[in-house]
């Protein structure tokens, strides 16, 4: 059975949705905030946006989170996906919706321990070395494509592991690829295997796919 924790500080909104997710089968706990106790010990958290904004980044990086809001606009359900939220749906909403987000949430989610991301071994303990240590943690819980620059032999790598360690997909694998090293003809294959562009029967599965709730560096 799906457990579900469901953060609203509206006793009557949420005890009327939270109803409506038991009748379909879920396993409903019921908070009016995060901080009123119970531990994350669940597939997936269901919010008002308001209730969690300030702690999405650090719920995501360990449960999926589905945020409700009264009051949507593109700006919040941006920065409510960027920060690592699985899906963002408008009040007042179907229990239809509501429940193909929530297994679109928990379909392929690993449960992890709460845990504290331990600072990543890197040599120097300059202002800059500082920042990028905490630009790390920050953007490591979330689901956000990043884009590290930096010439040869600076350590982008080592930044690419270290946000992949800081990640809820620390528990598969980090795969990398120098581009420079792949002829522009079979870059496509080395990507997306064979049967991507040979509209054939899957011959070989590129890394795209093998680094599939994973990293791809």
């Amino acid at each position: 059975m799906t457990h579900i924790l469901f953060i609203d500080d509206d006793l009557t909104r949420r005890t009327q949705i939270a109803e409506q997710l038991r009748e379909q089968g879920i396993d409903v706990t019921e908070q009016d905030s995060i901080a009123t106790g119970t531990a994350l010990d669940c597939d997936a958290v269901v919010a008002m946006d308001e209730a969690i904004s300030a702690d999405v980044a650090i719920l995501s990086a360990q449960r999926p989170i589905i945020l409700l809001s009264n009051s949507p606009t593109v700006k919040a359900s941006v920065a409510a996906l960027q920060s690592g939220a699985k899906d963002y749906l408008a009040l007042p909403v179907s229990t239809g919706d509501l429940m193909a987000a929530i297994e679109r949430a928990t379909a392929y989610s690993v449960r992890k321990p709460i845990t504290v991301v331990e600072p990543i071994e890197m040599i120097g303990s300059s202002e800059v070395m500082n920042t990028l240590r905490q630009r790390i943690a920050k953007v490591g819980p979330t689901d956000s494509t990043v884009l590290i620059l930096g010439q040869s032999g600076t350590g982008k790598e080592l930044v690419a592991r270290g946000i992949h360690a800081a990640s809820h997909r620390s528990h598969a694998p980090l795969i990398t690829l120098n581009c420079a090293t792949v002829p522009p003809s079979l870059i496509e294959s080395e990507l997306f295997g064979l049967a991507a562009y040979e509209n054939r029967p899957q011959e070989s599965i590129g890394l795209v796919e093998a680094a599939s709730g994973g990293t791809l560096f």
